[in-house]
């Protein structure tokens, strides 16, 4: 007896979940969404709406903070077996709530949606010339939050690593409120050429950049003239047999 209750009620709560229907509400890049930018809101609903025999009506609400890019919400779509709405659009510099609603019932899910100031290099591009061999420290001031972006240094479309060659800093003494100085130091410098400060979102997406341009009036030309020399001179030894 005490079983079949048991399955009775636990048939009974699943039909009420059928009935009344669920939604959860996810969010497109939350961690990361810059002020300004579009962004992606998709509301999901699990069910369909058996009481009208309908989709169910999915409704999206956003704070003061944030604009609809859209006049209206289009109505749910059906994907999966789940019935979604999603809604674009922009937010400034905070914390906004965003709500979920279904079928004019109360608020079935919210979420915290964080909005950062986009990062913008402000350091102007600069030409620097330099004897070679000598060192020289290139700087990029980025204004942002350094939690949201991160700062990749760049020469002949290549990365630069941390290395003997070359040291890569920033610092805590020039952190400002609103933004961070890093440091680019090539240790002995040897040929003329362009280096680029890139700023990178969290997701890889370059959102600023920023080059200065070497150049070494007697720059190092490594074993190129060497080497022409030596063919040079085997070519004439052959010839002169």
């Amino acid at each position: 007896m005490k079983c079949t209750s048991a399955l009775l009620l636990l048939l009974m709560i699943l039909l009420l979940r059928l009935y009344t229907g669920s939604a959860e509400l996810t969010l497109h890049a939350p961690q990361n969404v810059y002020a300004g930018e579009p962004t992606n809101i998709t509301c999901t609903a699990g069910v369909r709406d058996f009481k009208h025999n309908s989709a169910p009506r999915i409704v999206i609400s956003v704070g003061n903070g944030c604009t609809e890019l859209q006049n209206k919400q289009h109505k749910p779509e059906e994907f999966n077996g789940h019935y979604q709405v999603q809604l674009a659009i922009t937010c400034r510099n905070g914390t906004h709530s965003i709500d979920c609603y279904s079928n004019g019932r109360d608020r079935i899910d919210r979420t915290n949606l964080k909005v950062v100031k986009k990062p913008k290099i402000i350091t102007e591009p600069r030409n620097i010339t330099i004897e070679a061999g000598l060192p020289v420290t290139l700087t990029c001031f980025v204004e942002g939050d350094p939690n949201h972006y991160w700062v990749g240094w760049m020469s002949r479309n290549s990365i630069i690593q941390q290395g003997q060659q070359h040291s890569i800093s920033q610092s805590p003494s020039f952190k400002l409120t609103n933004g961070t100085m890093h440091y680019l130091t090539v240790h002995s410098i040897k040929v003329s050429g362009k280096y680029e400060c890139k700023v990178y979102s969290i997701a890889g997406i370059i959102q600023d950049q920023t080059s200065h341009q070497i150049f070494v009036p007697n720059e190092y030309s490594g074993e190129s003239s060497s080497t022409s020399s030596t063919i040079w001179n085997a070519l004439s030894s052959i010839f002169s047999m």
